[in-house]
């Protein structure tokens, strides 16, 4: 994954105010976007060579990166715990 992703914690947000986060979040989503599309492309690849019966995601960043892959004959399963 990306460090540009990784960093997207909210746990880099502990602190600060509400705009202070919404605005590093933002700056962090535009420096960080064309290595998170890359990645999700690669990931996309990967996915369409492996031929998954299904895909299994366990965590909130992972849910986005497989929403981008748009493999429409596979289904997703969110595993939604860290909310």
């Amino acid at each position: 994954m990306p460090p540009a992703l990784i960093e997207m914690g909210d746990s880099a947000f502990q602190g600060s105010s509400e705009h202070q986060a919404l605005w590093e979040l933002g700056r962090r989503g535009i420096s960080g976007g064309w290595s998170i599309w890359r990645y999700a492309q690669l990931l996309r690849k990967t996915l369409a060579r492996l031929q998954p019966n299904l895909i299994h995601s366990n965590g909130i960043k992972f849910h986005l990166l497989t929403s981008l892959t748009k493999l429409p004959s596979v289904p997703i399963i969110w595993h939604i715990h860290d909310f």
